[in-house]
């Protein structure tokens, strides 16, 4: 595969009623889900919020041969501890995370703008996680200008060893009814592939676009499955 020919993938959170075998029947390889991200309420306290889908879309997953992804959304600790947001996300879900991919959602969090986590806490936020998964790979969902706007965040390897971009990067937000043909258009142009933050984009997300039925995030992968497989092992393994 290539930036030419990439690899399908997709990413989805419980606003997505996804049949994800219809998914997989239509060509894709990589399904990313949330799986903790942001803020709740319960009996009037902050706690991390968990997807509501992710273990219906989990099991789902196991019936196809696609790679399955978890992201966390970190959120500033003045609103949610470190240790509290990382045991979340460790254990609302497999606490084997050999075979799946590791993400983290790293932008401005919409409902309250003033709990967007810090470059600095967010390294806090990955150091804590790797003392409970050691050294594994991690994707960064991260967009160009909000890396760079202040505070900036640096270079990506500033937040560890074996950190990968996945950039988002949208011309518009209407829903594409044919996400691919979308691609192929636009791609000599697009800037979808473009180096920031030290690196070049191991995967990109381009679009809204019709797929199993429902507007998804679409995700273009330009490594072949082993490098998509590698990612989801301890390095050097």
């Amino acid at each position: 595969m290539s930036i030419a020919s990439p690899i399908r993938g997709a990413d989805s959170s419980d606003n997505n009623e996804l049949d994800v075998r219809c998914l997989a029947r239509d060509g894709y390889k990589v399904l990313i889900q949330r799986r903790t991200g942001g803020i709740d309420i319960v009996n009037g306290k902050r706690v991390p919020y968990v997807d509501k889908r992710f273990e219906l879309t989990n099991r789902a997953i196991k019936d196809t041969d696609m790679i399955p992804g978890d992201y966390a959304f970190p959120i500033n600790p003045d609103f949610l501890d470190i240790d509290v947001q990382v045991d979340r996300f460790l254990h609302f879900g497999p606490t084997d995370f050999d075979g799946r991919l590791i993400a983290i959602d790293y932008e401005l969090y919409g409902p309250n703008p003033n709990a967007t986590i810090s470059p600095g806490a967010l390294k806090q936020y990955l150091r804590e996680l790797r003392k409970h998964i050691g050294q594994r790979h991690i994707l960064m969902y991260a967009g160009k200008a909000f890396w760079e706007e202040p505070p900036h965040s640096g270079q990506l390897s500033d937040y560890g060893e074996h950190m990968h971009m996945w950039k988002p990067w949208y011309w518009t937000m209407d829903v594409r009814e044919h996400p691919w043909r979308h691609y192929e258009n636009a791609l000599r142009h697009s800037g979808w592939w473009a180096h920031y933050a030290g690196v070049q984009p191991v995967c990109t997300q381009f679009c809204i676009g019709r797929a199993a039925g429902i507007p998804l995030d679409h995700n273009a992968w330009r490594l072949d499955m082993d490098g998509i497989h590698r990612l989801t092992r301890k390095p050097g393994d």
